[in-house]
């Protein structure tokens, strides 16, 4: 589920982060393991940082919820046995054995398990699937990054379901700076301020026309068809507020733009879905109870 290029950048940064100020008991936070793809890249830096062996357990938490969804069963895990609802730990802790040392896994609702209370060196996030739980990721976790010394990774930046993801970094740049995308995957930031608790607001109290203005920015800071993918999150976003006619549009002029972009038209039939949805529904279903359209 992650790219060789997004393997290769986190096990760079969980090798290198140590030289660069943050605390040396810092966590490396998986956020979403999935069946352990990110989780083995972390642990393959980390096993080549400067870090003693005895200070490299227990390093990374990884978080998941660790339940089969239907989407699994008939693709990804297609094969295993697994059904909607089955858990597919064993499968995680199969791949990761390796490294089974250095883990310590938080199983279950990300919003229910313990939230770290040392700093956090590499903050790596696949696991935002609602606004509830990005607030919360929000204030329970990004308290724990460092100034000028922790990375905060996305892996869902360019995905264009999670409006939730832009929003909430948007709100924050005074304290998050855009570093880089790895190409096909996530997108990258350096933590330049300390952030508080109360720093963090619900993203759905964003004004439209702030909200709007937060998307045009993010996708300026962007290139090639990650523009084209974080556009259609806004379009996808205004029908979610039933701005259908608006949604229309823009989607229409993403088409055209960027009709030679795989990695962008796939999404463009279920977001003109969505929409369709909308119109015959009366209105639109709420983006955070249709995950994976």
């Amino acid at each position: 589920m992650i790219t060789p290029q997004e393997r290769f950048a986190l096990a760079c940064f969980a090798k290198n982060i140590w030289k660069h100020g943050v605390q040396q008991d810092a966590l490396i936070i998986d956020g979403g393991c999935y069946i352990g793809a990110s989780t083995v890249a972390l642990a393959e830096g980390l096993k080549r940082s400067d870090l003693p062996e005895s200070e490299r357990h227990g390093r990374i938490w990884s978080y998941d919820l660790f339940r089969t969804t239907p989407a699994m069963s008939e693709h990804y895990l297609k094969g295993s046995g697994l059904k909607a609802g089955d858990s597919f730990r064993a499968i995680f802790e199969r791949n990761v054995s390796n490294y089974a040392d250095y883990i310590s896994v938080q199983a279950g609702d990300i919003q229910l398990a313990p939230a770290p209370s040392k700093a956090i060196a590499v903050l790596f996030l696949d696991i935002l699937w609602s606004w509830d739980c990005t607030v919360f990721v929000g204030r329970n976790f990004y308290p724990r990054l460092e100034a000028d010394h922790s990375l905060l990774v996305h892996q869902d930046f360019v995905y264009p379901f999670y409006p939730w993801v832009i929003l909430s970094v948007g709100q924050l740049t005074d304290f998050f700076a855009f570093a880089y995308n790895v190409e096909y995957s996530s997108v990258v930031f350096d933590v330049t301020k300390r952030i508080r608790e109360r720093d963090i607001d619900d993203p759905r109290n964003i004004p439209l026309p702030a909200a709007l203005r937060i998307y045009d920015t993010l996708i300026d800071r962007l290139e090639g068809w990650h523009q084209g993918a974080v556009a259609l999150g806004k379009a996808l976003y205004l029908a979610s507020l039933n701005r259908i006619a608006e949604a229309r549009q823009l989607i229409d002029e993403i088409a055209v733009k960027f009709r030679n972009e795989a990695l962008v038209m796939q999404y463009v039939d279920s977001i003109r879905l969505y929409c369709d949805s909308a119109v015959s529904q009366g209105k639109p279903v709420p983006l955070d109870q249709g995950v994976g359209i």
